[in-house]
């Protein structure tokens, strides 16, 4: 369980990450572009070793 928690903390991470790297205001997306934002990053990302990478040589925005 602890593993999936942890997982999920790293995705939600990422999906951030992603967010602020394409400049999307996420405090005026609606509900329906939160999913549609969300299934395009899962779909971008669905190889964790490619985002744990993009991870690596970023830093995460302050």
């Amino acid at each position: 369980m602890k593993i999936l928690i942890m997982m999920m903390k790293v995705d939600v991470g990422m999906f951030y990450y992603w967010l602020h790297q394409k400049e999307i205001d996420i405090e005026k997306l609606t509900a329906t572009e939160w999913l549609e934002k969300i299934n395009e990053f899962y779909k971008n990302y669905k190889d964790t070793e490619e985002a744990l990478k993009l991870l690596r040589n970023k830093e995460y925005p302050q």
